[in-house]
């Protein structure tokens, strides 16, 4: 059956709802998060997207790269092959050299 009435929505009420879920999601999923601060100096990997892999079995990541500057919007300069490229500093993982010097 359908009645003839109208309906009352406060958007503002439900937009404010929205906002506050986002808010309490974000601080949920960055609660487990480690900060970390990259350096000039430091080596650091390429994290290859899924498209660019050619086989299930190809490295995930591509490097080690120097940084060569970082920005404060977020990206970082490296030094890829003789040349400077910027690049997120979502897509870039600290390398960690591991030193395998036996001297016993």
């Amino acid at each position: 059956m359908i009645f003839n009435f109208q309906l009352r929505v406060n958007w503002d009420q439900i937009a404010r709802k929205r906002n506050q879920l986002a808010i309490k999601d974000n601080a949920r999923e960055n609660s487990k998060r480690m900060p970390y601060e990259y350096t000039v100096g430091e080596k650091i990997l390429i994290v290859s997207k899924h498209y660019e892999r050619t086989s299930k079995l190809s490295a995930p990541t591509k490097g080690p790269y120097v940084i060569v500057k970082i920005n404060k919007n977020g990206t970082v300069v490296i030094e890829r092959n003789q040349y400077h490229e910027t690049i997120n500093m979502r897509r870039i993982r600290p390398f960690k050299e591991i030193n395998e010097n036996n001297d016993e």
